[in-house]
């Protein structure tokens, strides 16, 4: 898996903070006494399961203090984000124990209790992410991180770790994903303690004793099973200005490691590829050998953090395609800004002015594909003469747009795949009218499909027909509905997640079209 380096832009972040939601704090009775939390969630619904943050303060310090101070909530609006309360508890600055921190070894486990009583509480209350819940901290916070991780290290996917360490002789029983940042001034945790701890996460994680540069002060140690990044920035003990921005482009890009893992027992890899002066990054997929194969490229959704790759590869590769799912500028662990938020910024996108505001977002969008599609025919493995572009919903609007550029600029584009193009904004009359175009000017086959109960089948009644009319291979198909009927979700992104709906007609148009 290639390190990640990416940085989310500063409008991202400007509008990410100013759409946070006001807290909610949450009271929990453990052991007879009343436990609080500050609770960040996510101000837009959805049915998709949320990762999950939980931030410990340092001793002395409060859950409203760490907040302000770190943020985190804002730069992850999708995640819910915890900001636990500690209890008055003894330290080495503080041996009466008369302000707030966290008990980091012993046999007490008041804190533990906390925190199992905690999880169960946000499981109750939301959806939660199980693949996704993660924990970082701050000096005293931090060394708490790593006692969840030695005691209850089977619930956390990755942990961040910010001015502390563990007391020796403590071990760490197994491998999980650590970002570790640490001062190189730092008195209260001094780097030789720090040092130690981070050959102990390597240790658990089987990591290589040299690493990689990732950037200024970054050493990136791959393991065998998990991988840990450290930082040294050359402050004291203090949470620097970068330590929430590497906690939460750690955190993210975890979930695409996982993802490029499930791919039915096939390796996945995390590649990167340059486009509009950034590394974006994408998964890989490919059948054993070296080909070469075709390419199924798939083009994710409008969603923010969306889930490219593994179930699509678990069809696509045992067909002999090499499936890559890349992400777009503002996805995702991507830098650049997110295309949902400057969407929100679009006054009238149904008005003829502000329309050419919204597809001017989708087409210089578009320019990362196109820029994905150039760097995957490059590869030795690939047959050129045979990349399929494929999506489904903004990204069925990036095949079509790609189909369209592909026409001018000789791409080497064969076939492509639209699953209901702006089916869910169909109500803008403009849609009809930009993706019809585009359809015209394609040379590539199209196949055009969705499923009845889609949020609008408007895509197969108006540019059904258009298709129809180029004449074959090209084609639509409006499939049953799938899931629930009544539910629009299920007949949209559970119709793309499902190849088991839509496979064999795809693979005949494949077979038709000369890609297969």
């Amino acid at each position: 898996m290639r390190a990640i380096h990416a940085v989310l832009s500063c409008l991202l972040f400007a509008f990410a903070a100013a759409a946070s939601a006001a807290p909610r704090v949450l009271a929990i009775p453990v052991d007879g006494m009343t436990r609080e939390a500050l609770v960040f969630e996510p101000a837009a619904a959805t049915a998709e399961p949320r990762p999950l943050v939980l931030a410990f303060h340092g001793h002395g310090a409060n859950m409203r203090a760490f907040a302000k101070l770190s943020e985190l909530h804002s730069r992850w609006p999708q995640a819910i984000v915890v900001y636990p309360q500690g209890l008055p508890t003894p330290s080495k600055g503080d041996p009466a124990g008369r302000k707030p921190g966290w008990q980091v070894h012993g046999a007490d486990d008041r804190d533990l209790k906390f925190v199992d009583a905690l999880l169960r509480t946000l499981r109750r209350d939301y959806r939660i992410d199980e693949r996704r819940i993660f924990a970082t901290g701050f000096s005293n916070g931090a060394a708490f991180a790593l006692r969840l991780w030695r005691e209850r290290g089977e619930t956390f996917a990755g942990f961040g770790i910010v001015a502390g360490a563990l007391e020796p002789p403590a071990r760490l029983p197994l491998a999980k994903p650590v970002v570790h940042v640490a001062g190189a001034q730092d008195a209260r945790f001094p780097l030789a303690e720090v040092e130690a701890t981070i050959a102990e996460e390597r240790r658990a994680a089987g990591a290589s004793a040299t690493g990689e540069a990732c950037g200024e002060g970054c050493r990136l140690y791959r393991g065998g099973e998990a991988e840990v990044k450290v930082v040294v920035h050359p402050g004291g003990h203090v949470y620097p200005p970068q330590a929430a921005e590497l906690t939460i482009d750690f955190f993210r890009s975890l979930r695409f490691g996982a993802e490029a893992e499930r791919g039915g027992g096939m390796k996945g890899d995390i590649v990167q590829y340059p486009s509009q002066g950034r590394e974006l990054i994408g998964l890989l997929y490919k059948p054993p050998g070296d080909g070469p194969f075709p390419v199924y490229l798939w083009n994710h959704g409008s969603e923010h953090d969306p889930p490219p790759g593994a179930r699509l590869a678990q069809f696509w590769v045992p067909h002999g395609f090499v499936l890559f799912a890349p992400l777009r500028s503002g996805h995702g662990p991507n830098p650049g800004p997110w295309i949902g938020d400057e969407q929100q910024r679009i006054v009238e996108p149904q008005s003829a002015a502000g329309f050419r505001e919204l597809i001017a977002l989708h087409e210089r969008a578009n320019d990362d594909v196109i820029a994905a599609v150039r760097w995957i025919a490059r590869q030795p493995y690939v047959d050129r003469t045979r990349i399929v572009v494929a999506g489904g919903s903004a990204g069925a609007v990036q095949a079509l747009l790609t189909a369209e550029r592909d026409a001018r600029e000789h791409l080497g584009v064969h076939c492509v795949v639209a699953m209901a193009p702006a089916a869910e904004a169909w109500s803008n009359p403009h849609w009809a009218e930009r993706l019809g175009r585009a359809i015209d000017a394609a040379h590539a086959p199209i196949f055009l499909l969705q499923a009845a109960n889609d949020y609008s089948t408007g895509p197969s009644e108006v540019l059904g027909p258009r298709l129809d009319a180029k004449g074959a291979p090209n084609r639509h198909r409006l499939f049953p509905a799938h899931g629930a009927a009544g539910e629009p979700a299920q007949g949209h992104a559970g119709f793309f997640a499902d190849p088991a709906a839509w496979g064999e007609d795809v693979l005949a148009f494949l077979h038709d079209c000369g890609a297969r």
